[in-house]
């Protein structure tokens, strides 16, 4: 009896530690997330070819409660929420109406863009997740 409540305490302890670093981490990538640009690299699998240097870029304004960036040729805004630590939603997706030598590529983007429901930060790459799985791919890039 007396080492079933020994092991019962022990692992009550294991388990609680476990769930602080987790929060700890977690907070730790939604920090990285939201302080740092963003350029994607791969969408649904496929290198991203980007036109320009500067596109398909991601940021967050987190006194705004907003995110933003470039995509191949148009601005692109959207509010975004973070329900949890490795939980994120973007809303409807606002942006300039320049005229696009691929529109396709665009669209592509903000479609998954409107489904992510989920973010994984490992190292310098951030995943969008929808429903687990990986749909893009960003690297972090200097400010």
């Amino acid at each position: 009896m007396k080492k079933a409540g020994v092991f019962l305490a022990l692992s009550v302890s294991v388990m609680l530690m476990s769930c602080c670093g987790c929060r700890i981490s977690g907070s730790k990538q939604v920090a990285i997330l939201v302080e740092s640009k963003w350029q994607l690299d791969e969408l649904d699998g496929e290198l991203v070819n980007r036109s320009m240097v500067d596109s398909y870029t991601l940021q967050f304004d987190t006194s705004k409660g907003s995110a933003f960036g470039k995509a191949d040729c148009n601005k692109y805004f959207s509010s975004y929420a973070i329900e949890d630590k490795n939980s994120i939603s973007f809303s409807t997706i606002g942006m300039t109406k320049m005229m696009c030598e691929n529109p396709k590529n665009e669209n592509n983007y903000f479609s998954t863009l409107k489904s992510i429901n989920g973010f994984l930060i490992n190292n310098n790459e951030l995943m969008l997740l929808e429903k687990g799985t990986v749909r893009a791919i960003f690297v972090k890039i200097n400010n």
